[in-house]
């Protein structure tokens, strides 16, 4: 009697998953899509609302490319002077590359904050 109930308690029970628990998984994996794409759209709107911004009153300088990001995103990093202060910020790039670390390029700062910037890589340039 002993030696059945050992063989019963050391049985593996498996355990199948019914259409509730198919339903809560696809339930979260779109909650997390939904909240990666919502953030996404945050994000783009939030660069668009800078470009506008910029788009309104701007000055255009001359900057220094001082890194050229191509790894996950194509970026570039450019270091610029506004009224003696040395601003180093990054920008996208959607165009082609044509020009290397220590460069030259072109860049359009708002006049309000010379902090937000577009270089000429940018398609809204």
């Amino acid at each position: 009697m002993k030696k059945e109930r050992n063989q019963i308690s050391k049985e593996k029970v498996v355990i199948k998953p019914t259409r509730k628990d198919y339903f809560k998984l696809a339930l979260i994996l779109l909650g997390i899509i939904a909240f990666f794409a919502c953030l996404m759209k945050y994000l783009s709107d939030q660069r668009a609302d800078e470009i506008a911004f910029i788009n309104k009153d701007y000055s255009i300088t001359k900057g220094i490319i001082t890194k050229i990001s191509l790894y996950k995103g194509k970026h570039v990093r450019i270091k610029y002077l506004v009224e003696d202060k040395v601003y180093i910020e990054s920008d996208g790039m959607q165009k082609k590359l044509n020009k290397q670390t220590g460069d030259s390029i072109s860049i359009k700062y708002s006049n309000e904050k010379p902090e937000l910037m577009i270089s000429e890589y940018n398609l809204d340039y």
